[in-house]
Parts: C-alpha cells; sequence; structure tokens
C-alpha cells in the first residue's frame, strides 16, 4: 500500500472510529456534543486535503478538466456527505434522535460509499505519483504540524 493510501485508509478509519463514538453516546448530550464537533471538524480537515490537493493533483496528472471523472463525483459525494451531517447537526440541536438515526444511518452509507470508490481508484492512483515529501506538505497544509509523522 502507498503513502496516500495508506494515510487516507487510516483517516478513514479514525473518522468511522469518532462517527460510531458519537452514535453510540448520543444521549448523553454533554459528551456527545462535544464528539460530533470532533467528527465535524475532522471531515472537514479530511474533505480539504481531497479537495484542495489531492483532487487538482489528480485531475493534473491524469489530464482531466476540473470537476470530472472520478473527482468530480467524489467532490459532489462531499458535498452530499457535508449536507447530511448538517441534517444530523440539526436533528441533534433540537433533540430529535429518531432523525438523527435517520439521517446518520444516510450519512454512514454515504461515507462506506465515497470511501470505497476512492480506496478503489483515487488513492491506488495517487500513489503511484505522489512523492512522500509532496504528500508531507500536503498533510501539513491541511493538518498542521501536529499530524502523526509515522502516517508521512
Amino acid at each position: 500500500m502507498g503513502i496516500v493510501s495508506a494515510f487516507m485508509e487510516n483517516d478513514h478509519a479514525y473518522l468511522d472510529r469518532l462517527w460510531a463514538v458519537f452514535l453510540n453516546e448520543r444521549k448523553n448530550l454533554a459528551r456527545s456534543s462535544g464528539r460530533l464537533a470532533r467528527f465535524k471538524r475532522r471531515l472537514k480537515l479530511h474533505v480539504r486535503l481531497e479537495d484542495e490537493f489531492l483532487f487538482p493533483r489528480l485531475t493534473d496528472y491524469c489530464g482531466l478538466a476540473k470537476n470530472t471523472g472520478l473527482t468530480g463525483m467524489a467532490r459532489r459525494d462531499h458535498a452530499v456527505i457535508l449536507k447530511l451531517l448538517g441534517l444530523v447537526e440539526k436533528a441533534y440541536r433540537d433533540r430529535r434522535f429518531e432523525k438523527v438515526m435517520l439521517a446518520g444511518g444516510n450519512l454512514d452509507r454515504a461515507l462506506k460509499k465515497h470511501r470505497n470508490r476512492e480506496g478503489a481508484i483515487q488513492y491506488p492512483v495517487s500513489d503511484r505519483f505522489i512523492h512522500r515529501s509532496e504528500w508531507r506538505r500536503m498533510l501539513i497544509k491541511v493538518y498542521g504540524r501536529a499530524i502523526n509523522q509515522k502516517m508521512i
């Protein structure tokens, strides 16, 4: 597994754990509110890494027009994922836990579908041309110097 695939696979797994912890603690309002905020922050960093750095590089490498092909589809997925997250947040604020679970289930399915598509194509292709030093610069721009150095 290459550096892009390895990092992104680990980041997806981390997001999955944050999401699962939120869903398991949803009735403890004080605690689960922080979990949802943490998930949202990390998801937005992940989306930023892909949309602002990885996908433009992949699009250039493949000679595609911006927002076409699989990177265009992934960006549209991101919009859907963030909209579903917004629905979860609203239902959570309104203390409508049935709606949290409904929107959360839809979000979970969208995340899994999106992750599988990226893991099958975008990441393995990116592994072929993104050098470790370039990847490290991308990660530091998004996550800051606090990023786990073992991951890059």
